[in-house]
């Protein structure tokens, strides 16, 4: 699991997480980890840097796809969960590099809630595991090693504690195909 997430590393010392979703080369992270970036780093967790191309970007549902070449063969992939998602008060684990760190942190938490904008057609799952800097990107995964999330945000304010949100597998899965094939997403 832990080789398919990624450092998503921009020119301007900014820095995020993502994760690889097909051995091909193609890694799933938010669009705001990406956007108006110069250059792309990806550093998989041996260490293996990787130019990033991106590829397709959702402007609406902050998601994006960046492409690497591996001339190593098929590079590791976390599998998008197929069922509805997590229940409520399910554990749920966050794999990314938080606050620049070259190394992979996990945080556990448990889904606290579900929220879903008809209006963006987007589902959030909202978690109390530990969202930080650097996260957004990063997968939000089961306890079988399956993507539920994309980490996104967390709330932030004096009387607010543990509220983190990733954008739910469903969503992904519904627009991961258009993103793939280079599309911007606008509306």
């Amino acid at each position: 699991m832990r080789g398919a997430v990624v450092r998503v590393l921009r020119d301007d010392g900014r820095s995020g997480s993502g994760f690889i979703v097909d051995a091909s080369g193609l890694i799933v992270t938010n669009n705001h980890v990406v956007v108006d970036a110069e250059g792309l780093t990806i550093v998989l967790n041996d260490g293996t840097e990787f130019e990033g191309t991106v590829v397709g970007r959702d402007l609406v549902r902050d998601l994006a796809v960046v492409r690497v070449a591996s001339d190593n063969g098929p590079l590791p992939v976390l599998r998008i969960a197929t069922v509805n998602g997590p229940q409520l008060g399910g554990t749920v684990l966050v794999l990314c590099y938080p606050l620049g760190s070259a190394t992979l942190n996990i945080t556990r938490g448990i889904a606290s809630a579900f929220e879903f904008s008809l209006g963006e057609n987007v589902g959030l799952v909202q978690t109390d595991a530990a969202v930080n800097p650097g996260n957004s990107g990063g997968p939000l995964v089961n306890l079988r090693g399956e993507v539920i999330g994309v980490v996104s945000a967390k709330l932030v304010g004096a009387s607010i504690e543990g509220v983190g949100f990733a954008i739910d597998a469903e969503t992904l899965r519904t627009y991961v195909k258009r993103l793939s094939a280079g599309e911007t997403i606008k509306s």
